[in-house]
């Protein structure tokens, strides 16, 4: 197995927490197909969101506009031969 080579333009599996309180539009408007959203509370974690970076940053802003606070972000570079 060869290393991935990651490159901005590169996808990559991300999670993200939040302080904030999400619902499926917000899913279906700004995250990619096959995102998942678990709701506990005042804290969301989005899951399975496959993306570059543009595609990130461009959810992050939408968070952000939408007042809530990242707590955390994971991601995981997908292997384009997966």
């Amino acid at each position: 197995m060869k290393p991935v080579q990651h490159t901005p333009d590169s996808t990559s599996e991300y999670t993200i927490g939040v302080y904030g309180r999400l619902d499926e539009e917000f899913i279906s408007a700004f995250c990619p197909p096959g995102t998942r959203l678990e709701q506990e509370g005042e804290c969301a974690r989005l899951s399975g969101i496959y993306a570059d970076q543009a595609a990130i940053l461009g959810l992050l802003r939408q968070l952000h506009n939408l007042g809530c606070a990242i707590h955390w972000m994971q991601a995981r570079p997908v292997d384009q031969e997966e």
